[in-house]
């Protein structure tokens, strides 16, 4: 049962949790009042178009009967990590040295992974890329003098993209007209921990928002 928590200026209830409708607005002793939706539900014409395609083709359904907090968000946060490397030493006469290295390493790893689908998902498939070789030269010029020669080469490649279909899906084909260049809005404002909903924002930074 919903709670009371008072009475409006006509003397009706004001429960918790009413909404009301912003199309009603009147005056009624010099001040504004409005009329609840009938049962509390906001009618479907009157709901945003472009956010009525989202949450019917991609938001997942609630896991458990709760009013807030009804979907148990699970997300593997894979990742991987991989660095082979290898060392040579050959000594030439008693007085010099080479001395190879070489390693590759590799991370890959879901970034951001939030068990939603593409297009509105935000994970990022990370991959970092990191060669490293060294050359070495050492030569004893004297019982107490090594004359060392040494070159370096490291070459990185970092690459954090978002999901393929996050990337180039296309505004316009959901209703939401503009100049707007490819890519999912980002998705904000739907919520927090307490009250429900997504406390965070979800879709590609740099698309436009809802």
């Amino acid at each position: 049962m919903q709670k009371t928590l008072g009475t409006n200026i006509n003397g009706g209830a004001i429960l918790e949790n009413m909404i009301f409708d912003p199309l009603t607005d009147q005056t009624v002793n010099g001040q504004i009042t409005r009329t609840p939706f009938p049962n509390n539900v906001i009618p479907t014409s009157r709901l945003n178009k472009v956010a009525l395609t989202v949450q019917n083709t991609w938001l997942p359904n609630p896991t458990n009967g709760n009013l807030v907090n009804n979907w148990y968000q699970v997300a593997p946060s894979m990742e991987k990590r991989h660095i082979p490397s290898l060392k040579l030493d050959q000594n030439v006469g008693d007085k010099s040295k080479f001395s190879f290295y070489m390693s590759n390493y590799l991370y890959y790893a879901n970034a951001r992974a939030d068990a939603l689908p593409a297009p509105i998902s935000s994970q990022r498939n990370r991959k970092i890329f990191a060669d490293t070789y060294e050359l070495h030269y050492d030569y004893m010029a004297t019982p107490t003098t090594v004359v060392h020669f040494g070159f370096g080469f490291v070459r990185g490649d970092h690459n954090d993209n978002y999901l393929p279909d996050s990337l180039a899906f296309v505004p316009a084909s959901i209703g939401l007209n503009g100049s707007y260049t490819p890519g999912f809005p980002t998705i904000n404002s739907l919520g927090n921990s307490t009250v429900g909903g997504f406390s965070t924002a979800y879709g590609m930074g740099w698309a436009p928002r809802l």
